[in-house]
């Protein structure tokens, strides 16, 4: 049963906008608008270590997996309006008394080779996340 809880919040965090910022500096660039991330970046990537994780945190991320896992993801160029992306990371930081990652989300769907759009775009095609 542990296992499988750590798999599911190892999942979990996979989605996250931290491990998508991890992912991404990782990456390599190569045409245009294309990148990818060479089996050595994997395997070095840092990722939550699930087995740390106290079992009460570890069954709240397990019970957010399961509430979250069937929910589909918007293209990560709209990660910061992504409502089960938002989800993601308000379960994460809840558990682990992490701030609010909205900023961090703004900032990671303007980057450039998420959205193939330059940094110094005018602000209208930006896309606004929700307030709260």
């Amino acid at each position: 049963m542990v296992a499988l809880a750590q798999e599911k919040v190892l999942l979990l965090w996979l989605n996250s906008t931290p491990a998508l910022v991890l992912l991404l500096s990782r990456r390599v660039t190569t045409r245009s608008a294309w990148m990818q991330v060479k089996k050595p970046a994997w395997a070095a990537m840092p990722v939550l270590d699930v087995r740390a994780l106290p079992p009460a945190t570890l069954e709240q991320l397990a019970t957010d997996y399961d509430r979250l896992c069937e929910q589909p993801l918007l293209a990560l160029a709209k990660l910061a309006v992504d409502p089960h992306r938002i989800a993601i990371d308000a379960a994460l930081a809840a558990a682990l008394g992490l701030p609010d990652l909205q900023p961090l989300r703004e900032l990671l769907a303007r980057e450039p080779g998420l959205t193939g759009v330059g940094l110094f775009c005018k602000p209208e095609k930006v896309p606004k996340p929700p307030r709260k």
